[in-house]
């Protein structure tokens, strides 16, 4: 018999293997887990409760689901039915950033860890102990103090346009893209902040480098 006979006649128990596991992983192991002791959204094969999560802006479901449940905890599913959870409480968001990191894995974006390799949030373990411990004197409580006028202004430069636009409206309630204005907050504070320099992502949305970093983020798998 030559290899090409044993192969051909091992393909249907692969298959069958590979059926099984993925049989087992949508519809079986979702409701083994653990974790469906915590309040959460119901369980939908295959995408989970994603479609509801992205047809929204980002943190209404987080709120809206901890509100339904009336918890600070809540389960949800990712697609494939892996099983995730959102924390809110203080005291839970410590246990699992600081008392207990070394027990946590960051579930790291391939493509992120390409473009920033060694990057303090992608790491892990002793790793990242040893990192944070080195950059932690760089934002004590005197330099991150000096920081808080950079996101006063950068914040009042959000509520000027926010503003506008209800301006627009006659002064009634008025729509606007909250998730894009937070995402050039955020990129405009961090380059202030951490490398001098003013991107004016807020004001000037159409800036190179503010299109540079959305392509980028564009790029990225969703993880």
């Amino acid at each position: 018999m030559t290899h090409y006979d044993v192969a051909r006649s091992a393909l249907p128990y692969v298959a069958a293997a590979a059926v099984s596991w993925y049989f087992y992983k949508l519809f079986v192991a979702p409701f083994l887990s653990p974790l469906r002791k915590i309040p959460g959204r119901p369980y939908k094969p295959i995408v989970g409760n994603m479609l509801e999560a992205l047809n929204a802006e980002a943190m209404d479901n987080t709120i809206n689901w901890m509100t339904e449940y009336k918890s600070r905890i809540v389960r949800f599913y990712f697609l494939y039915g892996e099983c995730r959870v959102l924390v809110a409480d203080p005291e839970l968001v410590r246990h699992v950033m600081i008392t207990n990191s070394k027990n946590y894995l960051r579930p790291a974006s391939r493509s992120l860890a390409s473009i920033v390799p060694g990057f303090i949030l992608l790491l892990d373990g002793e790793e990242h102990h040893a990192l944070r411990k080195l950059i932690n004197p760089a934002f004590n409580s005197t330099s991150t103090n000096e920081f808080i006028p950079i996101f006063e202004e950068t914040a009042r430069k959000v509520l000027n346009l926010w503003q506008q636009e209800v301006e627009k409206n006659g002064g009634k309630d008025a729509q606007v893209p909250a998730q894009s204005h937070m995402a050039n907050l955020t990129l405009e504070a961090v380059c202030r902040c951490g490398f001098d320099y003013d991107i004016n992502s807020v004001e000037d949305p159409d800036h190179a480098g503010v299109q540079s970093f959305q392509r980028m983020l564009a790029g990225l798998q969703i993880k």
